[in-house]
């Protein structure tokens, strides 16, 4: 008996199969340790998580002020932080996110530098935390007095621990890849650590500056123009981050005038 020659229907399904797997997407296979650009580092994934919630608490409180029934006027202050929480927040979540000592650190142990990095990350997300949470949200039976302390205390422990992970990422601990001094002076001292450490030095400063400058401003004016002088700091930080220089010169400009309107007002 001859072998079966295949009919007409064979020859359409497997003319089908041939025609969907011609037509299926190809695989494409991630980078090590990396999907679409971001690194699947424990690191990474964990400082996320804290974002979103600290995004999270931004939008309750938003929620809870929009829905309050109070007179708008005595509602600016707390909107006020609310916008500067949320502009910290979202700059620091970009300027994290595309870092390149970001992408090149991966904690392997606790009892690594990596790993203190890490903890620096935390704790900066639970200064943004405290930020927000710091909005004075109107409350029944409770009187509310609209203050600036809390946004100048976090914003000078938060410009403060943005210079300490610099000198963690890039004087601390040495990158292989790159020509770094092999000594821990040698690159503290020079230009591994200072050719952009100097950016969060100079915001640290100013950080500390408008925490002993602005911190005792009272009334609701007063306490709007502070926040405004401390948005145009941070903008004027990740204009210097991005060397942005005009932008930089104008936020710059901005942050001392209105920090002298704060002072004259409050």
């Amino acid at each position: 008996m001859s072998a079966a020659q295949p009919g007409l229907g064979d020859v359409s399904t497997s003319s089908t199969v041939q025609d969907q797997a011609s037509l299926a997407p190809a695989s494409v296979t991630p980078q090590s340790g990396t999907d679409a650009g971001f690194p699947r580092d424990r690191r990474f994934i964990f400082v996320q998580l804290l974002f979103s919630l600290t995004a999270a608490e931004i939008a309750r409180a938003a929620a809870e002020l929009t829905l309050h029934d109070g007179e708008w006027a005595s509602l600016l202050p707390a909107y006020g932080h609310l916008v500067l929480a949320t502009t910290v927040v979202a700059t620091s979540w970009v300027g994290w996110s595309v870092s390149e000592a970001s992408l090149r650190l991966k904690v392997g142990s606790v009892f690594s530098w990596p790993f203190v990095v890490l903890l620096t990350d935390v704790a900066l997300v639970i200064f943004y935390f405290i930020l927000v949470r710091g909005a004075e949200i109107p409350r029944a039976n409770a009187d509310v007095q609209p203050s600036a302390r809390n946004e100048c205390d976090i914003l000078a422990l938060i410009f403060a621990g943005y210079f300490a992970w610099d000198v963690l990422t890039k004087a601390v601990i040495r990158d292989e890849k790159s020509n770094a001094p092999e000594a821990l002076a040698r690159r503290f001292f020079g230009l591994t650590m200072w050719a952009r450490g100097w950016i969060s030095f100079v915001g640290m400063g100013l950080g500390l500056a408008s925490w002993a400058w602005l911190r005792s401003a009272s009334g609701p004016v007063a306490v709007l123009l502070v926040d405004s002088s401390l948005l145009f700091l941070v903008l004027f930080f990740r204009a210097l981050k991005e060397r942005r220089w005009r932008a930089a010169a104008v936020f710059g400009a901005l942050w001392l005038s209105v920090g002298l309107a704060a002072r004259f007002v409050g």
